[in-house]
C-alpha cells in the first residue's frame, strides 16, 4: 500500500501511447521519475510490477499478456497515478 501521495496533476503531463497496444507500451512524465509502476487485471490482481526506475521514460513489452483491460499505476518521488490500459 502506498501512503501519502498525491494524485498526478495534468501538468505534471503523463503520457501513456500506444493505447490499446499490441506489444509495447510507452510510459512518459514530463516533471518527474518514475519510480516504480504496477499493472492490474479487472480482478484487481497484480500481473505485474518494476521498482527502482528512477526515469521519466519507461517502455514495457506487454506482449505475453492476455487481451483486456488493465490499469496501471505509475508511482514517481512524490505522486501517482492510475490510467486504463487496452492490451489488443
Amino acid at each position: 500500500i502506498t501512503v501519502g501521495l498525491n494524485e498526478l496533476q495534468d501538468e505534471d503531463k503523463v503520457s501513456i501511447f500506444p493505447n490499446p497496444i499490441k506489444d509495447v507500451l510507452h510510459l512518459r512524465l514530463e516533471k518527474e521519475l518514475i519510480q516504480s509502476i504496477e499493472l492490474f487485471n479487472t480482478k484487481g490482481q497484480l500481473v505485474l510490477k518494476q521498482r527502482g526506475i528512477n526515469n521519466k521514460n519507461l517502455s514495457l513489452n506487454l506482449e505475453a499478456y492476455v487481451s483486456g483491460i488493465y490499469f496501471i499505476r505509475i508511482i514517481s518521488n512524490h505522486s501517482m497515478t492510475t490510467k486504463k490500459v487496452i492490451i489488443e
